[in-house]
């Protein structure tokens, strides 16, 4: 991506919200979904700008409810911003509807046009779900969505449709003693199925528990069959997680799984090992430092394991009350890496109040090689609230 600009107008008017944004890409993505759209394919968006517009209106609700409508809009444009063709709109109306104290249903539906004039697809996406969430007590939640063949969303992160997947949760939560603590035990089942050519399936289920607030326990564990031109792995999973608030300055979490998949690169069953952990720290009121490390292990049957190494920080530090900072840093360290690369990103910010705000930052690349910084990009925002 490569913004020209971007203008955003928004606001509220008691109960109704109107938001408005639009852009101007001149090296707009290429389609990263797994079957592709027509026109939006890596050689079709060479030269070319995309113009890109999105708009909402929310009508709130009582208790959190609300009601909204929302159009998106992508199209290929050359350098006189004149339409090539390609386009995808995105037309979606959504709700959450509070139904007494504890119970809240929620639904929705978007319909997608994506395509050039006489390769144009047509696709639906819709989903409900009904909770039930007591401060105390039972509470349990059902869900089912579906995302048909046809659907696109060049806008968004969109990489696979033909999916149904539907989830259902249990838990119940108990005080603990006279103080204002909780402990909760719930589980959850999640079963999707791909409706994309190959009909891939997969059947999930966890168990958490949380102790007085402050610890969280979760493992989980499932079964998949992946298909991919004509091979087909009977895969499964299986995993923990735990965090833990050990003070108002340190948190910390950890978290493990092994997967029997498939390597889609080589099609052949492969196995796959991940650890993660998290400190996150608050030395100031003012400061705080977040620590990632994550390490995998991936062996395709019958060759050598690749290991890599990924680790993640950021610093924020709030210096007055309207001016911050914040410094990010990340890299990856593989056996296959002979000159790792850090990518650092630093942010300035300014917030007189919410939504009257300025932003200044920069991202780079810089390659341990002896080349050193080899990419650089700057980019600004501001925005301003004001009453009509």
């Amino acid at each position: 991506m490569a913004p020209v600009y971007g203008v955003k107008l928004s606001g509220q008017a008691e109960r109704l919200g109107l938001g408005l944004l639009q852009s101007l890409d001149r090296s707009p993505a290429a389609s990263i979904h797994e079957r592709g759209t027509p026109g939006f394919s890596e050689a079709e968006v060479a030269d070319q700008q995309a113009l890109n517009a999105f708009a909402r209106a929310r009508f709130d609700l009582a208790q959190n409810g609300y009601v909204g409508l929302s159009a998106a809009d992508k199209r290929l444009v050359d350098d006189t911003l004149s339409p090539t063709g390609a386009a995808n709109d995105v037309f979606t109306a959504d709700a959450r509807v509070p139904l007494g104290e504890v119970w809240t249903a929620e639904g929705g539906g978007s319909l997608s046009l994506a395509g050039l004039p006489g390769q144009q697809l047509v696709g639906g996406r819709g989903f409900a779900s009904i909770d039930r969430s007591p401060s105390l007590g039972t509470g349990l939640g059902l869900s089912m969505g579906d995302t048909g063949a046809d659907y696109r969303n060049e806008l968004g992160y969109l990489t696979q449709s033909g999916i149904t997947r539907g989830t259902a949760s249990l838990d119940h939560t108990v005080a603990l003693g006279e103080a204002a603590s909780t402990s909760t035990l719930g589980g959850s089942a999640t079963v999707v199925e791909e409706r994309d050519g190959d009909g891939q399936r997969f059947a999930e289920l966890s168990e958490g528990l949380t102790l007085a607030g402050n610890h969280d326990l979760v493992a989980w564990g499932g079964w998949a069959r992946y298909r991919q031109t004509g091979v087909e792995v009977d895969g499964w999973n299986a995993g923990a997680a735990y965090s833990a608030l050990l003070s108002s300055a340190v948190q910390l979490s950890a978290a493990g799984w092994r997967d029997r998949t498939l390597d889609y690169g080589e099609l052949v069953p492969a196995d796959a090992t991940t650890l993660d952990a998290t400190l996150n720290l608050r030395p100031t009121v003012g400061t705080r430092l977040d620590l990632l490390a994550t390490l995998q292990w991936f062996t395709p049957e019958g060759q050598a394991t690749q290991r890599a190494a990924r680790y993640w920080t950021r610093f924020n530090v709030q210096m007055t009350r309207e001016w911050g900072l914040r410094l990010i840093g990340q890299t990856t360290l593989s056996p296959d890496i002979d000159a790792p690369t850090v990518a650092p990103s630093a942010l300035v910010t300014w917030i007189r109040n919410p939504g009257t705000e300025a932003y200044l930052g920069a991202t780079g690349r810089v390659e341990t090689d002896g080349r050193g910084l080899t990419e650089l990009g700057v980019f600004a925002k501001l925005s301003w609230l004001f009453r009509l």
